[in-house]
């Protein structure tokens, strides 16, 4: 048996490499730096809008609130004025309760109050009078005329409540809401003191559809919808309550007293939708 000289090499077959132009290269790296120059300058973009929009917001609300103190300030102020001046009028014996000079001096008051619905004076007996302005026109009193108010001992359980409390502090003193028929108020009150006595209180209410009126302009200046909340949540005014049939409406601030509430529901559930 013969073997041959050389041995037999096995040939591999070449292969084929699949080669990327440069062109396409080139293409594909400059695609992906716009790609990602665009993408950053969006993103940037986005961001500082999402600042600004928030920045602006931040300093539109910062404007609203101040713009609703200052406006808060200036209607509680005339009440607090109002009542500061009865009482230094009394503690310099300008006027004596009951007397015809008391009714000139709130109804004086009143005048130079705007926005002030009332000025009562009432005793430790608990027994008020005093002045108000009149909210709608009818045969004997035109809309915004000062009438004198019968003297009369408090009912209203709230009014009660606000009287003895009143007792047991002095001082001017902004007192706890008092709802009625004509509406929701906040009153603020100082004592008529002669002679180190207190003889009785000068009580100055404020309709809090007032403070509704001051919510609607707010709204309409900064095109938003402005509201003021009490501590615990609830809503004290609102541009809805601003309208003058929003009581007949049915439209109450969430703390009228629960009594007209309950009666509202009670009348809704009997003669149905």
């Amino acid at each position: 048996m013969s073997t041959p000289a050389q041995p037999v090499r096995l040939v591999r077959p070449e292969k084929k490499r699949r080669r990327i132009p440069v062109a396409v290269i080139m293409a594909l790296s400059f695609g992906t730096l716009v790609l990602l120059s665009v993408g950053g300058v969006l993103a940037l973009s986005v961001g500082a809008n999402v600042r600004n929009t928030f920045d602006l917001l931040g300093a539109q609300s910062t404007l609203l609130i101040d713009a609703m103190e200052d406006s808060l300030r200036a209607e509680m102020g005339r009440a607090e004025s109002a009542v500061d001046g009865v009482a230094k009028l009394y503690a310099q014996g300008e006027f004596q309760i009951d007397g015809e000079e008391m009714s000139a001096a709130l109804a004086g008051a009143l005048a130079a109050a705007p926005g002030v619905n009332a000025m009562l004076v009432c005793t430790p007996d608990l027994i008020c009078r005093g002045a108000a302005v009149a909210g709608e026109d009818n045969a004997e009193y035109p809309a915004g005329t000062i009438r004198k108010l019968p003297t009369e001992t408090a009912k209203s359980p709230e009014v009660r409540a606000v009287l003895e409390e009143r007792k047991q502090v002095g001082g001017r003193r902004w007192g706890a809401f008092v709802a009625n028929e004509y509406g929701l108020f906040a009153n603020v009150s100082a004592p008529l003191a002669r002679d180190g006595a207190t003889k009785a209180w000068v009580i100055a209410a404020v309709e809090l559809k007032n403070l509704s009126k001051i919510t609607q302009e707010l709204s309409s200046r900064f095109g938003t919808h402005a509201f003021i909340l009490d501590g615990g949540g609830s809503i004290l005014a609102d541009q809805r309550l601003a309208d003058p049939d929003a009581l007949k409406n049915g439209i109450l601030p969430l703390i009228a007293n629960l009594e007209a509430r309950t009666r509202m529901a009670a009348t809704s559930a009997c003669t149905g939708p």
